[in-house]
Order: C-alpha cells, then sequence, then structure tokens
C-alpha cells in the first residue's frame, strides 16, 4: 500500500488542537470527558499515518462533543467530516472551534441521537461513552452497532482492560465484524466534575480498528 505525505506532524496537530474550547456545563451522565489536545493527536496520528484512514476520506466522528477529533481529522486531509452529537451546545462551540481555524466549510455538525444516522461513509471515528455511569450503561454497544452500519473501518475508543477486550471481542464478532487491531494508548483526561480532585487523570485505553462486512 502506498501511503500519501502526512500533511502535519503530530505535534503541531496538538498545537493546532490546544486553540480549542473545550466543553461548556459538561454532563457526567452522557460522559462528556474532554480529550486532550495531546491524547487527540496521538489518536489521529495513528490512524493517519499508519494505516492511512483520513486523508481523502468521508469521516464520522460519533459524540463529536465540541469537535476535536473532527477538527483533528479535517486538518490531517479528510476530504469531508460530519460530527454528531446530542448536545446543541456543545456542537455550537465545536463550530466556533472549526470556525477558528477557517475549516467551517470542511466539517458538518448534526444534532441527532446516534441511531438517527442515516449516511455511509469512508470510515467512522467514535469516543463512545464507556458505560461508566447507570444511565449509559450499554451505550458504548449502541455506537459500535450504528458504527458497524455506517462504514466498513471503524475507530473505537474504549476503557483498557482484559474484560472488557473479551467482551468486545465477543460482541463485534456477533455483528459479523472483526477486529484487525487494538493499539494500548495512555491519554490524560483533564479536570471537568466536581467529584475530580485532580487537574489531570491518566487513564488507559484500547483504540480498535474494526473491519465491518456492511458495503455501500
Amino acid at each position: 500500500m502506498t501511503f500519501q505525505k502526512k500533511l502535519i506532524s503530530r505535534k503541531k496537530l496538538e498545537i493546532f488542537l490546544q486553540k480549542l474550547k473545550t466543553f461548556i456545563d459538561p454532563k457526567p451522565e452522557l460522559e462528556q470527558y474532554s480529550i486532550t489536545p495531546r491524547g487527540a493527536s496521538i489518536i489521529l496520528s495513528i490512524i493517519s499515518n499508519t494505516y492511512d484512514d483520513i486523508q481523502g476520506k468521508v469521516i464520522g466522528d460519533f459524540g463529536c462533543g465540541t469537535g476535536i477529533l473532527s477538527i483533528g481529522a479535517a486538518l490531517l486531509g479528510a476530504k469531508a467530516v460530519i460530527g454528531v452529537d446530542i448536545d446543541q451546545k456543545q456542537l455550537d462551540i465545536a463550530t466556533q472551534n472549526a470556525e477558528e481555524l477557517d475549516l467551517i466549510d470542511a466539517i458538518k455538525w448534526l444534532r441527532m441521537d446516534i441511531n438517527d444516522f442515516s449516511i455511509f461513509v469512508d470510515v467512522i471515528i467514535q469516543n463512545p461513552p464507556f458505560g461508566i455511569q447507570q444511565k449509559d450503561r450499554g451505550m458504548d454497544t449502541v455506537f459500535l452497532k450504528k458504527a458497524l452500519e455506517s462504514a466498513p473501518i471503524i475507530y473505537s475508543i474504549h476503557k483498557s482492560s482484559e474484560k472488557n477486550q473479551q467482551f468486545l471481542r465477543d460482541f463485534i464478532k456477533q455483528q459479523n465484524a472483526f477486529i484487525d487491531a487494538i493499539i494500548p494508548i495512555q491519554i490524560s483526561i483533564p479536570q471537568q466534575f466536581h467529584f475530580h480532585k485532580k487537574k489531570q487523570y491518566p487513564i488507559y485505553v484500547d483504540l480498535y480498528r474494526i473491519i465491518s462486512s456492511k458495503k455501500i
């Protein structure tokens, strides 16, 4: 496979993403945890530079929040990006962030429940709820099902553990899809909620590259 030349370095991408505004009044029940610019740049650089799955592709970002992954994908040369979220307040911030980097025409923001998404794209990148909150138990599988219906290649971020890996292997196999790679990454979650006592919380996540059986 011949990869296109990367447009910007990981470090330069991180610098661009540092300019973005983050969540206002995030909702713990929606698990609206920010990915730091460093974490987002690492994830996106793996997708772009290791697998060539961003440049020239139509990207869907499920649960896009304030748009850090969508905007990063646009900066890395995506053909088009669609960011989907249920929270209009965060989508308004995402729109401002895109305007700040002159990317307003590169990204389409959709306010909707993820189950209502009906567009087929080249690649889905998503950071679904981990299911830590009782209300969100099982939402990671809801996101995965819709992603598997919506693109042939999915990148999905999940909390790292052997138990979770086995559960996701079994679940994805049941959907007639397969895991091509599991990439362990350490990222940080910034202080956001009243129950956060530290400025940064390092966590280990797995980035799953999943191949769907769905075709256009």
